[in-house]
């Protein structure tokens, strides 16, 4: 819906990022034990989508960048000891890892990864 306006991905993710981390800092306000696995899921959400922010508004929004939401989603599922999140949190890493492998350039005679702008990792 939002592929033709970048910026408005990047506020999108912006807003989400901070509801996420906004409820993740009440409920550690509440310091409420049993929550503590909610807040600890709430604040991997939150940097994931500012993470996405940050992709959305420095690259074109059709390379995605899900190394940082894999790792996130496998940190949660190692600490709810949930093996569907790690199973999906690793074949996002995976993912992240095939789209860069496809942005090496091998026109020089070896093989470069640029750094650019539009890289599926940072530099």
């Amino acid at each position: 819906m939002l592929r033709d306006r970048v910026m408005a991905l990047a506020y999108s993710a912006i807003a989400m990022s901070a509801m996420y981390l906004t409820t993740a800092w009440l409920l550690k306000r509440r310091r409420n034990d049993p929550q503590q696995l909610l807040l600890e899921a709430f604040l991997a959400l939150g940097v994931a989508f500012l993470t996405l922010a940050v992709r959305s508004h420095s690259t074109h929004a059709g390379t995605p960048h899900l190394g940082p939401g894999g790792a996130a989603l496998v940190w949660v599922g190692c600490r709810q000891d949930r093996l569907l999140p790690r199973i999906f949190g690793a074949l996002l890493n995976v993912a992240a890892g095939c789209v860069v492998a496809t942005e090496f350039d091998t026109t020089v005679g070896h093989l470069t990864l640029p750094l650019g702008g539009t890289s599926g990792c940072y530099s």
